[in-house]
């Protein structure tokens, strides 16, 4: 096997040290493993690629829920006072009055 060096931080290989699986495991292994995984085989779909540019579109619209409405919602939490947020038109309840 051909082997090169690299410089690394102190803090970068004491991460890698503690992500091995067994202590006699190699750095190159660890690393492997890590780009292995960090590697989506699966990509989006244009369905979902399309679902994702809607919300984005929304967002920017401001037609979105809060944190503290969606948790009224699914009743975990109290309504908050200036809940209402339309979902088709971005403006509270108050401010079509």
């Amino acid at each position: 096997m051909q082997s090169t060096s690299i410089r690394i931080r102190k803090t970068t290989r004491n991460h890698l040290e503690r992500l091995k699986q067994y202590p006699r495991e190699s750095f190159d292994d660890v690393i492997s493993r890590l780009i292995e995984a960090s590697v989506d085989d699966e990509p989006l779909s244009e369905e979902t690629l399309e679902a994702i540019e809607q919300s984005l579109k929304e967002y920017r619209e401001g037609i979105y829920y809060s944190h503290e409405e969606i948790l009224a919602d699914l009743g975990m939490a109290e309504e908050p006072e200036n809940a209402g947020t339309s979902r088709q038109s971005g403006k509270s309840e108050k401010d079509s009055r």
